[in-house]
């Protein structure tokens, strides 16, 4: 068909007869029949169209080259039937295939974030001579306001989730009565934001100081998979994991920070946690071996070892022995290793072996009707006595936390009765050595006698438990034995004028302690040195051997080689005797020479032979 002379083609429809008031078509069919015509004759062409309702039309004054309206439409609208829709200028294909072609596309699947804004991109294909519209309405899942919705592009933004949810939107193209609908899903992704609060256990304490870091959440739990970082704050590596463990090996206050970094599609920004510890710097003083390590037992072989294994599950008297040994040591493998080493105060604590001249500050000397010793320990405070009259608990303070800040908190110095680790002072002046006296009374009561049961229990049993536990105990009393001195750290030492003698403990109770640790180092020898050896977080098997030689044996032979006390004579000898046998390797010689045929510049310091002469008594009493 040729267009009209002004090369303008307008379309129109002709529209239903009208019946009883309303618009129909006779049979209901071709509602939308077009019609093409020259611009140039609009008018007449409108007028002509409006008189051919409910009639047989001829439209041919219209068109160029003598078509007739029937030629282009070939139908009345009184007749249904009539016509050939093939005919139609503007589809050619008719009505039932105009929108075939028409096809929305919502766009592909996205994947957005929390408080994105979110840009849909939408497109159609097909009917691109049809005048087209648009709407998008979501159908499922959090509900969000979208803006635009009569466009290709309308936009919105992602809402908060509780967990990674879809929402689906759903694009309908229309064209006249021809639709066409697709629809695409928007996963949101929750994102991770957890609010993290770290432990630390302890958070205090002397160095090497072993801390156990947690990561916790009040937010989320449990907490999402990612990567968790620690620096612990004293320049050593780092550390993964929600739970990880550090030693401290030098005094100060570090901040250890947790980074945790959540894999895709979540934010890469890590989000982190701080927590600081503080750690007392250990005692100076420490020393390095001067001879070569020990390298097996020196007193006992490991047939007469085995034979008393035997011989305590057959004979009475060792089985009775071990029943002891046990009974005494199970207490004590309760305890982790960091609780044992913890449990040991260094130097800093004083130590004393009564509380006052007066007894206690209500009962006065009433408290010595129960003993020359009468003061309780405390059950589970270490630092803390009972009053055997009244029951009363001394001091007022927490004297614990005090220790473990390094004991300069102020702040946790409160009560009636406060001891800062050197007396209370009460108002007449009398000092009370509260927390020095359960220091000494656990000493020489509970710790270090449990050195002794765990190392019989474990020779007698064979149990490596027993060895394990005495030999943390072991190296924590080496590694702050050389800093203790009675003299300077005690209540006589601080009443007397004159040198008071000791270390942990005084005088011949030190001595007599200090054999009993050398014993206890040569029982459990071997637990060191077998395959599967004993080591500890902060140290390793050889490093707990120098320690224990360096820092308690061949501290203890300086210290008894010089000790000068009276009422030692004997205890000394003895003691010195089995540190230089178990500790295998040094000047024995001439250690042995001193002990027997030193004249000595004092009773105390003649050797056995002058000794046995000069200080016993002709009824053979010796002197004290």
């Amino acid at each position: 068909m040729s267009k009209a002379s002004t090369g303008q083609t307008l379309r129109f429809r002709t529209s239903p007869s009208r019946e009883n008031g309303r618009y129909c078509h006779p049979a209901g069919r071709y509602p939308n029949r077009h019609v093409s015509v020259g611009a140039g004759r609009l008018l007449a062409g409108l007028l002509l169209l409006s008189s051919c309702l409910g009639q047989s039309c001829d439209l041919g004054p219209l068109f160029d080259g003598g078509f007739t309206g029937g030629d282009v439409l070939g139908f009345r609208p009184d007749d249904p039937s009539s016509g050939d829709v093939s005919n139609d200028p503007v589809n050619p294909a008719g009505d039932a295939d105009s929108t075939a072609g028409l096809v929305a596309d919502a766009g592909e699947a996205m994947t957005v974030m929390e408080g994105q804004e979110v840009v849909l991109q939408g497109s159609v294909s097909g009917g691109e001579s049809l005048s087209l519209t648009y709407l998008w309405k979501q159908i499922a899942g959090p509900r969000v306001l979208l803006m635009g919705t009569s466009s290709l592009t309308p936009k919105f933004t992602a809402p908060p989730v509780l967990a990674d949810s879809v929402m689906t939107f759903q694009l309908t193209v229309t064209a006249g009565t021809a639709t066409s609908s697709d629809t695409i899903d928007i996963t949101v992704i929750n994102v991770l934001s957890p609010k993290i609060t770290l432990t630390a256990s302890p958070k205090e304490g002397p160095a090497p100081l072993q801390v156990t870091f947690t990561a916790k959440s009040a937010t989320i739990s449990p907490l999402p998979e990612g990567t968790y970082t620690w620096d612990f704050g004293d320049q050593t590596a780092t550390a993964e994991g929600l739970t990880v463990t550090h030693i401290y090996q030098t005094g100060g206050t570090f901040t250890a920070r947790l980074c945790l970094t959540l894999p895709p599609p979540q934010n890469p920004e890590p989000i982190s946690a701080e927590i600081p510890v503080t750690v007392t710097a250990a005692p100076s003083g420490l020393r390095q071996p001067q001879w070569p390590l020990k390298t097996s037992r020196s007193l006992y072989t490991d047939e007469q070892i085995a034979q008393l294994r035997r011989l305590a599950t057959t004979d009475p008297v060792i089985m009775g022995m071990r029943s002891s040994a046990k009974s005494h040591a199970d207490k004590w493998i309760g305890y982790t290793n960091l609780q044992l080493r913890d449990l040991l105060p260094d130097s800093r604590v004083c130590r004393a072996f009564d509380v006052s001249a007066k007894g206690c500050p209500i009962h006065g000397t009433a408290v010595y009707e129960y003993g020359t010793y009468p003061w309780k320990l405390h059950p589970t405070d270490r630092f803390r006595v009972i009053c055997p009259v009244g029951g009363e608990v001394y001091p007022s303070n927490d004297f614990d936390a005090y220790y473990r800040s390094g004991m300069t908190n102020a702040s946790l110095l409160t009560g009636k009765y406060v001891d800062s680790g050197r007396g209370y002072v009460a108002p007449d002046g009398e000092k009370y050595w509260f927390v020095a006296y359960a220091c000494h009374g656990n000493w020489a009561n509970n710790w270090l006698p449990a050195v002794t049961h765990l190392a019989q229990a474990y020779v007698l049993t064979g149990q490596r438990v027993y060895a394990e536990k005495a030999i943390v105990m072991l190296d924590r009393i080496a590694e702050i034995y050389p800093a203790m001195d009675y003299d300077k750290q005690s209540r006589y030492g601080e009443m007397s004028s004159a040198f008071y003698p000791g270390k942990i403990l005084n005088r011949g109770w030190e001595m007599q302690t200090l054999r009993d640790l050398v014993l206890a180092y040569e029982l459990v020898f071997d637990a060191l040195t077998d395959p599967g050896a004993v080591s500890l977080p902060w140290r390793s098997a050889a490093d707990i051997k120098a320690n224990i030689e360096a820092n308690l044996l061949e501290e203890a032979l300086d210290v008894l080689a010089g000790w000068q006390d009276g009422s030692s004579i004997g205890i000394r000898q003895n003691t010195l005797i089995h540190t230089m046998l178990v500790r295998q390797h040094g000047p024995t010689a001439s250690l042995l020479e001193q002990l027997l045929n030193s004249p000595g510049s004092a009773a105390e310091q003649q050797g056995i032979n002058y000794a046995l002469h000069n200080l016993v008594y002709k009824d053979g009493m010796p002197h004290e």
